[in-house]
């Protein structure tokens, strides 16, 4: 059994990558491992810190773990007036990806983040070694409230998507 890596070893960081010609910061934690590297991808309402936990499971120790925030959520600002969809949130992740310079790691996708990881594999087939895909969206149109979400900027989101979605839920019982 392998012996409990700690909090201690996670460090923490932020990139800033250009898409569409907007600026945005994508906070981030690194645990470092000697073996291959395992990128988590959050899902909507999510974070980077839904995989923190991991950081300190024993099994995990061997494995280098990365986790980023997409605009809006955890602890990465969602610029005013901005509108971002699923394959915006792909070239980011990209980007990510490149300026860390992963070649090669295992991705995990949750709810959302499952289509954009899969999206991804499609993207860079050759640095995938693995697919791992928790509660994860795997078309477009498994998005139902992510798809809507993601196209909506804040001020949008909050007067008149939000309280439709709240009023759509409550009348589904």
């Amino acid at each position: 059994m392998q012996a409990s890596p700690s909090n201690a070893d996670v460090t923490l960081g932020s990139l800033a990558v250009t898409h569409r010609g907007e600026s945005y910061v994508l906070p981030y934690f690194h645990r470092p491992g000697e073996d291959w590297p395992i990128l988590y991808i959050h899902g909507l309402g999510c974070a980077k810190d839904d995989f923190r936990p991991m950081a300190e499971c024993g099994d995990m120790a061997p494995f280098r773990l990365l986790a980023f925030d997409f605009p809006g959520c955890g602890g990465a600002p969602y610029p005013p007036g901005t509108a971002l969809n699923v394959d915006d949130l792909v070239a980011l992740t990209s980007q990510f990806v490149d300026l860390l310079r992963l070649e090669s790691f295992v991705i995990v996708g949750h709810s959302m983040g499952g289509l954009i990881a899969l999206l991804l594999c499609e993207l860079l087939p050759s640095a995938i070694k693995g697919f791992v895909n928790v509660e994860g969206n795997l078309a477009p149109e498994d998005c139902m409230f992510s798809r809507k979400v993601a196209a909506t900027d804040l001020a949008s989101f909050e007067a008149t998507l939000f309280p439709a979605l709240k009023r759509d839920l409550a009348s589904a019982h």
